[in-house]
Parts: structure tokens; sequence; C-alpha cells
């Protein structure tokens, strides 16, 4: 070990950051300009910072990429200097102590260049698709299929993140979870490869807004609960919209998606039967499982899986279209370029070479943006600063990004009740409202049982579970109108703070704190359990569902786009994703999204 020279040491404990990390201190003394490495010692499992400061100041970790969490920097004082050590440690995993990076740092590119080469930009493309998530994964997927035998047509999907080789494959036994004989759900993997680029006002110090930059974008955190939205939730939607997914789009995706259901059996069958009384409205469904295990038991799983990712891989594999379908991984898109009504480049970053790219789009071609709630309108804000022929601006880009609240009821069922299984679990979900049916908020309730479905119970340890009881709990989900006070805007500084900024908070839902406590309370009694602890709130954007920033609207109402997803001021530009959501769904948004993508699909190439 030989550490800088320096007579003050920084003495990070505790065996968070890996030996074979990144790891630096940045600090105020030069107005955090310049970061000192950190070296490892191996004899004593420490990492050692070695400096000569001038005096007392202020300083904070960064490892590979990430900045340590929390809003408070670390003081060194002037005591700490008279004792020229200051020992630091850090209980946790790096998930949780460091925050995810800023910046997109390119994952496994050696794979990622093997199974989907990029294509150049020399030639012009007839589709030129931004995001490979649930919307522009599928969207891409269904016009490739619809040109299957057009040779002269060229479909490039544009990705900024790269290839995550554990999400794709969803049946690989990973230590995830919360005993050693469970293994998580992939959307687990979540916490390990989620990015947060953007800054807030101060307003909202809970937020936990992230995106997901890989292929397959979100959906290969996918959790395989996927109910269609029901009539009251489509108020505010376009009425063509709502017709065209309930009578056609929602069965094609669901059958797109894997959306089958584990079998009936007496477990599942009585648990419904249980939770059917609580009032005569209610009907419970069982809902898809995206969740394995390590050993195998009774229950069959997995049993809905999915991800854009996979379709992207069988459509590569094609002989005959991979001449003309193209996967661009690690290019992040900065803005776009107007030609006249339509846009005629899309110009990207390939982050592993650091070349610029500009791809052009032929006339009469389409862009699809699909880069989520976060990342399209900032493209689009972007595409107004860095085009001077631009000329085009909605005062609802980036406007009234909404998640809706989220409250979890954690109990267990002991060995003594009769819906008590060590070998079981399910998941049942049932859709009603807070107040009147067809008047009030509509709200999704899902019940899990058994540990391997229990995503809030995750942070347990295993002895924590008493083995002789059942866990559970009851979620809700409302859903709430767009809040038009909360926007994502560009940031005007370098670095870190000219990131995006987003600020957001949730709506409020008069009374859904009386009909989340009651109805816990039934069916919680219904299936003759046990209070774990009290009602909690998740973060806010903690389920990743966040709408509405280019939002879809009919014919002279308020909107970004129109009911076929197309920007009306250009002739070729669409948007695809979350953003286009004209409310925050009580429901899953990924079916709605799906169909959604499907049927822009069938519009563009009927």
């Amino acid at each position: 070990m030989n550490p800088m020279a320096g007579d003050f040491r920084i003495v990070l404990t505790g065996g968070v950051v890996r030996p074979a990390s990144r790891l630096a201190i940045y600090h105020s003394l030069d107005n955090w300009n310049e970061s000192i490495p950190a070296v490892y010692d191996g004899d004593n499992d420490e990492w050692i910072v070695s400096l000569q400061p001038a005096g007392p100041f202020w300083f904070k970790f960064f490892c590979d990429g990430r900045w340590e969490g929390g809003d408070d920097d670390r003081p060194v004082s002037a005591a700490d200097l008279a004792a020229g050590e200051l020992r630091v440690s850090m209980p946790g995993t790096m998930p949780e102590v460091f925050e995810p990076p800023d910046e997109l740092a390119p994952e496994n590119p050696l794979p990622a260049r093997l199974h989907f080469p990029p294509v150049s930009d020399a030639e012009p493309f007839d589709y030129v698709i931004i995001g490979s998530g649930m919307g522009g994964g599928i969207a891409a997927h269904r016009l490739m299929r619809a040109h299957a035998t057009d040779d002269d047509v060229s479909i490039l999907v544009l990705e900024a993140g790269g290839f995550l080789f554990p999400t794709h494959v969803g049946n690989l036994p990973r230590l995830h979870g919360p005993a050693p004989e469970t293994n998580q759900a992939v959307w687990q993997l979540w916490y390990d490869y989620r990015t947060k680029r953007y800054t807030t006002p101060g307003r909202n110090p809970e937020m936990d807004v992230a995106q997901g930059f890989c292929l397959g974008g979100r959906s290969i955190f996918w959790g395989a609960l996927i109910p269609e939205m029901t009539p009251v939730e489509f108020r505010g939607w376009p009425d063509e919209v709502r017709k065209e997914l309930t009578r056609t789009w929602y069965s094609r995706a669901r059958d797109l998606l894997n959306g089958t259901l584990p079998p009936m059996n007496d477990f599942r069958r009585k648990v419904m039967q249980a939770l059917a009384h609580l009032k005569p409205e209610l009907t419970p469904v069982p809902a898809g499982l995206a969740v394995e295990r390590v050993a195998v038991r009774k229950l069959e799983i997995p049993s809905a899986i999915f991800s854009t990712a996979a379709l992207l891989f069988e459509d590569r594999l094609r002989q005959p279209w991979k001449k003309r379908f193209h996967v661009n991984l690690n290019h992040e898109v900065t803005h776009l370029t107007r030609d006249g009504d339509r846009i005629g480049q899309v110009n990207a970053v390939d982050r592993i070479s650091g070349q610029k790219r500009a791809y052009l789009v032929k006339p009469g071609g389409t862009v699809i943006l699909a880069a989520g709630t976060v990342e399209s309108p900032v493209i689009m804000l972007t595409s107004a600063e860095a085009d001077p022929e631009w000329g085009y601006d909605n005062p609802l880009m980036g406007r009234g990004i909404t998640d809706h609240q989220t409250y979890y009821q954690r109990f267990v069922i002991p060995h003594t009740s009769e819906y008590f299984d060590a070998d079981m679990a399910t998941k049942i979900v049932f859709q009603t409202a807070v107040g009147d049916r067809d008047r009030g908020v509509p709200l999704n309730v899902v019940v899990e049982l058994g540990a391997d479905f229990n995503q809030y119970w995750v942070d347990e340890d295993a002895e924590a579970l008493d083995h002789g009881s059942m866990p559970g709990v009851v979620v809700f989900f409302p859903a709430v109108p767009l809040e038009d006070e909360n926007s994502v805007a560009l940031g005007k500084g370098p670095g870190r703070t000219g990131r995006t900024v987003i600020d957001m908070h949730h709506p409020m839902v008069p009374d859904l704190g009386a009909t989340v406590l009651d109805l816990s309370r039934q069916v919680v009694d219904a299936l003759q359990g046990e209070f774990r602890d009290g009602v909690k709130a998740a973060g806010l954007g903690a389920v990743g569902h966040e709408a509405g920033t280019l939002r879809m609207g009919a014919e002279g109402a308020p909107r970004v786009v129109d009911s076929d997803l197309k920007v009306p001021e250009f002739d070729n530009l669409y948007v695809c994703d979350l953003s286009v959501f004209p409310t925050s769904p009580a429901a899953n948004p990924s079916l709605t999204l799906a169909a959604l993508a499907m049927r822009l699909a069938a519009h563009l190439a009927p």
C-alpha cells in the first residue's frame, strides 16, 4: 500500500466498497472541482485518502460514478485535523449507500457489440425509434413483423443503455431475496441498475424517481401485475382510445406479454373465496407472477415473465431481418433536427466510442420517441435549444409528471389460521374505488401471500421472519389526474447541476387514508391474519409509474400528442411511452402501454 503523500488521512471501514472499485472524495477546499483518489489497504480491509488540508473542510465520497447518498456533506473539524485521522464507516450495501450514477456508464460493452453490432449513420432509415422499453421495444417488434417481406424498409432502435445480462435470463438462480430458500423477481435487480439523473428544487427530499437505461428498458423489471384500466380510469382519455384498447388491443397485448395466470388450486381458490366476501361489488381475480425459486416446490412459476429485450433478440436473430433491423446500444439521443414539417435527423452520442452520430430519416419515414416520462420531454426541450429551425413550443411539454400514491400494509398469517400454507403463495387483485364506485377515485388493491411474492418484505433478514407464519401484504394504488404544477425541466448549470430538474409531489386523494385502513382491516381479518406494523406509504415515484409529461388529448383538448400518439405540429413524430398518459391510472400501466404500442404500429403499418 502506498497512499498519496499527506499529513491527514480519511479512513473508510466497513467493507461496503469492493476492492476493485474506484473510490475518491470531492471536497470544499477547491470548491468541489477535483477528486482525490482513495487507496485500498487489503491487509486491514480499509480505504485510505491522504491529503494536506489547509483547514477544516467538508467532503463526500464518489465511487464508480456514484455519489454517496444523503443531502449532507461530511465535515472534517479542527479536532479531526489535530488527531491526524478521521475514521468513517458505511453500514449497508452499495445500492443503499451510493446513489445511482449521474451519467450513463456502458455496461458489458463487448456482448452488447457482439449481439447488437451498431449500424452506421451513413444510410437513412424508415423508422427511428428512441428507447427499447415497453413502448419502443414493442412498437419496433410489431413494425418489423408488419414489414417482414418489405425488403426496402429499415428500422433502427436507439437505446441509451447497454446489455444487462442478469436481467435477460429470467430463470437463472441468483441470490436475491429475503431468505436462503427464496429468490425474488427479476425486478429486484432494479435497485442495482437504476439511474437517477436529475436534481430537485428541494421540495421533495423523499422523491425516488429513477430510470432504467438498458436493452428492454424498465420492461425487464416488470412484475407481471397487468390489470386493464376500468372505464372510470379512462376519464380524461380520448374516447376512441378507450374503445379500441378495450375491444382489441388489451387482449392482444396480454397475449404478447405472456399474461398467463398460475393454475387454480385449492389454496388459491380458498383465498379468493375469503376475499370475495369483503364487499358485494368486489371481484378478486388472480394476478400473474414473475418470480423465481432456487428450489422447486409446489407452485408452478414463473407463470408470466416478459421483457422487450427478448423480442428484440428474436427479431435480430431472424436471418432475413437482421440486414434491415438494427438496435444500437449505448447510443444516447441528444436532440432531434427539424426539416420543414418533419423530423429529418436524430442526433445521438455513442457512449462507448464517444462519437457523435446523426441518423437520417427517409422522406416519408417516422420517428417514435419512447425514451420515458422523464427523458422524452428532455429530448424535446433540448431539441428546441439545439435546433434554430425547431420553432415549436408547447406549454404542456414537460408538465404534469405524476405518480399515484402507494400505500401498503404488511401482515402475517399464523400457522393456526386455516389460510396458512408454508409451501404456497398467491397474488390477488381487485378493483374498487375511494367513495362511490362509479364516480369516486378508482383504487386497485393487491393482496400477496407467501414470501416469494412480497416485494415489501425484501428488506427483512431471514432471521426476522417467523417461519411459523406466512408473510403477506396489501398494496393500494389509486388513480389520479395529472398535477399541472409538477414539471420536468432542463437544468442550466454544468455537470450534475445541468441535469434534468424534476419538481413533483403527490396529488391528494380525500378519504384515501380511511379507505386504506378499512380495507386493510377487512383483508387481514378475512384471512385470520395479524398486523405486523402500521400502514406505510411508498416513496414518491417508488413504484415507477410516472406519467403525463407529453400528454395525449382529443381534438380541442389540452395536449401534446393526439389520440394516434402523433405530435400534430410534425408530420412524422410520434410518442409512445408513459409520458402520453393523460392521467395516472390505478392499474399498473404496463398492459396499457403495450396495447398503445401495438395500436400505434398498426396505425403506421396497417
